[in-house]
């Protein structure tokens, strides 16, 4: 999992700068989809809030693959 760490980072800060709506506001960044998936995330979101400082808040729901994908295809998520 270390070696995938500043991948994942790399790819949370994209999604987190991308979903920004202002400047000034923190945007949400809601993740959900593969309950594999889910320990990885709320392993590195915190990573990703200490090497980048507070830039966006998160959310991280579990519930399978299909679950996150038809979440982000309903814009109920910014990742599924």
């Amino acid at each position: 999992m270390t070696n995938l760490r500043p991948a994942a980072i790399a790819l949370i800060s994209c999604v987190a700068l991308a979903t920004a709506p202002a400047a000034s506001a923190k945007p949400t960044v809601t993740v959900s989809g593969s309950t594999s998936f889910f320990p990885l995330m709320t392993d590195l979101i915190p990573a990703f809030l200490k090497e980048k400082g507070p830039v966006a808040k998160f959310s991280v729901f579990g519930g399978g693959s299909d679950v996150g994908i038809a979440d982000a295809a309903y814009g109920r998520a910014t990742m599924g």
